[in-house]
């Protein structure tokens, strides 16, 4: 016996009432449909008289006490009835019958992995078992693949990642959630299952990208005056790395407890309209669809000064 086939034995009968000339096996599943017949015939057989989905015919000598006949072609953990009848030249005899389960094997390739929600760091995804059913699920294996978040001139990408997680089989739909993810990150996801025997073959890829989240901080060496006259200060930063989503604009907030909120996701703005020769401190953060992210900090004089004087026209 294996996953696909299981060998039927039979002797013939101990005190038959005549000349046995045929042998009959019908293989019917759990709807009770006939999936095989077998004929065996001592000469010519004739032409099967019920209707199964294969039937296939061989010959045995006269002879021939013991028999065995392999019965291939079945599903795996499935199991089946086995009915066999015997014939002379009068007709046939009482049937006699047994039942068998085949043995389990890999599962079937899981095909209707669906996205059930998305946060900034968490896709949920379902899936049903597969079918048919090759043997009790497990087991459930996700494998998500991305780019490793790396920032490098700005940039926020690294080499190609893969990862692992498992999930324990549900009656019904498995719900699934993969947490710890990046934000506003791309993420290709497949899922396979186990049975005792082992894994199925990987489900077709899931693409998704999570959502937004509130900016990482700009660097704070990035920011810099890179002009100041008697009443403006023009100011230039680096864009947040990892961003965390699309940047919408930016945010200044400067010594008087002001907030300027810039046009677009340029990074640099002229702050007008201040006084000459005072002390200001500025701060910038970044905004996504997500809000806000954190102001840089504060630096005292002996670090990256913010504090910038301004000079006087009259100097």
């Amino acid at each position: 016996m294996s996953s696909t086939y299981i060998s039927v034995t039979w002797n013939k009968p101990s005190e038959p009432t005549g000349d046995i000339i045929q042998y009959s096996v019908y293989v019917t599943n759990p709807a009770g449909t006939c999936v095989q017949h077998v004929q065996l015939c001592s000469g010519i057989c004739a032409q099967p008289t019920e209707s199964c989905a294969v039937n296939r015919s061989g010959t045995f000598p006269d002879n021939q006490e013991h028999f065995m006949e392999t019965i291939s072609g079945l599903l795996a953990y499935t199991q089946y009835t086995f009915t066999l009848y015997a014939y002379t030249a009068v007709g046939r005899g009482d049937g006699s019958s047994t039942a068998s389960t085949t043995n389990q094997s890999e599962p079937n390739q899981i095909k209707d992995v669906i996205k059930e929600s998305i946060t900034a760091t968490t896709i949920t995804i379902s899936f049903n078992e597969p079918k048919p059913c090759t043997g009790p699920i497990v087991l459930y294996e996700v494998r998500y693949i991305y780019l490793e978040r790396i920032c490098n001139g700005g940039r926020s990408t690294g080499d190609v990642t893969t990862q692992y997680t498992n999930c324990t089989p549900s009656s019904g739909r498995t719900v699934c959630p993969i947490d710890n993810l990046y934000p506003y990150w791309n993420y290709s996801i497949s899922v396979r299952a186990y049975t005792s025997v082992g894994p199925g073959n990987w489900s077709d890829t899931l693409l998704q990208q999570t959502d937004q989240d509130k900016p990482s901080v700009i660097n704070t060496t990035s920011l810099r005056p890179t002009l100041i006259t008697a009443n403006n200060v023009t100011l230039e930063w680096s864009a947040p790395c990892p961003p965390n989503g699309v940047i919408s604009h930016y945010v200044i907030l400067w010594t008087t407890s002001s907030h300027i909120h810039t046009s677009d996701d340029s990074v640099s703005y002229t702050v007008a309209g201040l006084l000459p020769y005072r002390n200001y401190t500025y701060q910038v953060a970044a905004v996504t669809g997500a809000g806000i992210g954190n102001y840089t900090p504060v630096k005292n004089p002996y670090n990256v000064n913010r504090w910038y004087k301004l000079r006087s026209l009259f100097l």
